[in-house]
């Protein structure tokens, strides 16, 4: 019973601070290699899919792959792919940015402070890899998006109005 209520307690919680669709998309801001700032409102105007991921973790190397590869494929206009990093080890991964070429409207982007940062508070990040679709108004159209693959480039061709 003691454990029931604790997972109810944990499923409120959940749907009380996880970004939900149709809800304006918390702005943020993560630095790219050099340092420079970039808020997700510079964005605004244009769809935006966030990709949280780890340099440590395989499975977020293998996805990142994979959407890349679409993208190169799809070349999707008015996209703009963040690829946020949210490895404590800021090395390690500006050692991956330095090897990684990105598909055209991509950028890498890095926040401090991993899964303790404001980003990863306001956006309920508790594990990589994550995808977060926003539309050009700023809104989230689906806060806890698919892997790449078919049902994500649906999703993202719905929101390009395609």
């Amino acid at each position: 019973m003691k454990s029931c209520r604790i997972l109810a307690l944990f499923l409120f919680f959940v749907a009380f601070t996880m970004p939900i669709a149709a809800q304006f998309a918390p702005d943020f801001t993560a630095f790219d290699a050099e340092g420079r700032a970039h808020r997700l409102s510079d964005y605004r105007g244009g769809v935006v899919l966030i990709s949280v991921w780890s340099a440590q973790r395989s499975e977020c190397l293998a996805q990142k792959t994979a959407l890349s590869q679409w993208l190169l494929e799809a070349q999707p206009i008015d996209l703009t792919v963040l690829f946020v990093n949210i490895d404590l080890d800021e090395q390690q991964w500006l050692r991956y940015v330095q090897q990684d070429e990105l598909p055209p409207g991509s950028r890498h982007l890095g926040v401090s402070d991993g899964l303790k940062s404001d980003f990863a508070a306001q956006y309920a990040i508790g594990k990589v890899p994550r995808y977060i679709l926003v539309n050009a108004a700023g809104y989230i159209v689906q806060a806890n998006a698919p892997a790449p693959g078919t049902a994500l480039a649906t999703l993202i061709q719905e929101a390009l109005g395609q």
